[in-house]
């Protein structure tokens, strides 16, 4: 991969690259998603809430 001079001196470049999981359970997903047999579920307010509750937020 060749790295090319930024356009004006003087700036920095980020290079951002995320790479997450091993795709195993990737591939079941999209074979369900293609096959159209993904089930469809919308989350309770119950379940909302106690999603948002265990989420730590630093003081």
């Amino acid at each position: 991969m060749k790295q090319e001079k930024p356009i004006f001196e003087g700036v920095s470049r980020t290079i951002l690259f995320n790479l997450s999981g091993h795709g195993h359970f990737d591939i079941s997903a999209y074979e369900k998603y293609f096959e159209n047999n993904l089930p469809d579920h919308e989350l309770t307010t119950a379940e909302v809430e106690d999603a948002i509750s265990k989420i730590e937020v630093p003081v």
